[in-house]
């Protein structure tokens, strides 16, 4: 259904973005999908799977970070880096 609709970007958390990353190598898909970017949350994105994910997808991901509490409270506007831009209102 991905590949069909091929949505502008995805949104999911880190652990279960690497396992769809995983699968969709072990398969040997070319996904073309999603067309821009991937943003993660509610967990921390370790650098393996960053690495895996933008390996198989060929799309840059962008992690952030925030809680229910407190909304969004950092994001990373250059994917791949480790500086977050920070809300501070």
């Amino acid at each position: 259904e991905l590949q069909r609709r091929r949505p502008d970007g995805i949104v999911a958390y880190a652990s279960s973005l690497a396992a769809l990353a995983e699968a969709v190598e072990r398969r040997g898909e070319r996904p073309a999908y999603p067309r821009r970017a991937f943003v993660t949350g509610a967990e921390k994105l370790f650098a393996h799977q960053r690495a895996t994910v933008e390996r198989v997808f060929g799309r840059p991901v962008h992690e952030r970070y925030g809680g229910r509490d407190a909304g969004m409270m950092g994001f990373q506007a250059t994917a791949g880096s480790t500086d977050f831009e920070v809300n501070w209102t």
